[in-house]
């Protein structure tokens, strides 16, 4: 309906041209019921259709449904603080129709709703220490956040977005809850990273042949210090190693032959 009352306001539409194009870009249930409507009430005006398509199309029915609407209203990934904003005055017209919205009490409901349907935490926290006494306010103040943070990652050449438009990075100086911990890979404790632990660092383990298991192949950790005593693989003395083995053949020069 809203497109509808857009093109008729552009085209300067009356009243019954307004049901006629309504009529026409309707389908389904909703074109039978228009039909339906017009030949039943062939002096109806566009307002009293609109109302009745209202009241039996649209999914919000009532005041009370609106109000329940609105308390669950949350940002959707695809929305920005505009559109965000935008949604929950629609959904708040339905809800205070016939209430004076520039109350007080009404202005910090929509305030609350607002700041608990904003997907950053930092905007949340913004808004809650301005404390705004009217909902527009508390858009005005979003925006700005908004802006002012893309221009800061600007300057830095670092601005990465999501589909919200919000800067895609997590702010430690007032979420600071988001920060990653860090923990020791030394230790096993939170707080430090294992190049900066202070606790004895354990040997590291490889896999390894001992010499009593070469012929089993049965694998034992050794650490990375090196065995000072030198086994040979050939015949399995130690004191040399294989290249110079007495026992290969043609090594009878090491005899003293």
């Amino acid at each position: 309906m809203k497109s509808i009352e857009k093109y008729a306001m552009l085209t300067n539409l009356e009243q019954n041209d307004t049901k006629l194009v309504a009529y026409q870009s309707s389908t389904s249930s909703v074109s039978d019921f228009i039909h339906r409507w017009l030949r039943d009430n062939p002096r109806g005006t566009w307002p009293q259709l609109k109302e009745e398509l209202s009241s039996r199309f649209a999914e919000v029915t009532d005041s009370q449904h609106a109000f329940e609407i609105l308390n669950k209203l949350k940002q959707k990934p695809t929305e920005n603080v505009q559109v965000f904003a935008e949604r929950l005055l629609t959904l708040a017209k339905e809800a205070f129709r016939g209430q004076d919205g520039t109350r007080a009490i009404i202005q910090s409901q929509l305030i609350n709703v607002f700041i608990n349907g904003l997907s950053q935490d930092m905007l949340k926290m913004k808004i809650m220490r301005e404390n705004p006494d009217t909902l527009q306010r508390a858009v005005t103040i979003a925006m700005t956040e908004q802006n002012l943070r893309k221009k800061f990652d600007l300057r830095r050449g670092k601005l990465t977005t999501d589909k919200t438009g919000y800067p895609d990075r997590q702010e430690p100086m007032e979420v600071d809850h988001f920060r990653p911990a860090r923990r020791c890979y030394n230790c096993n404790k939170i707080g430090h990273q294992s190049k900066d632990c202070r606790a004895r660092k354990m040997p590291r383990q490889v896999n390894a042949f001992d010499q009593n298991d070469k012929d089993k192949g049965r694998p034992v950790y050794q650490t990375d210090k090196p065995s000072k005593e030198i086994v040979c693989w050939n015949c399995g003395k130690s004191g040399h190693i294989q290249r110079n083995c007495y026992s290969r053949p043609n090594q009878s020069h090491y005899q003293g032959n």
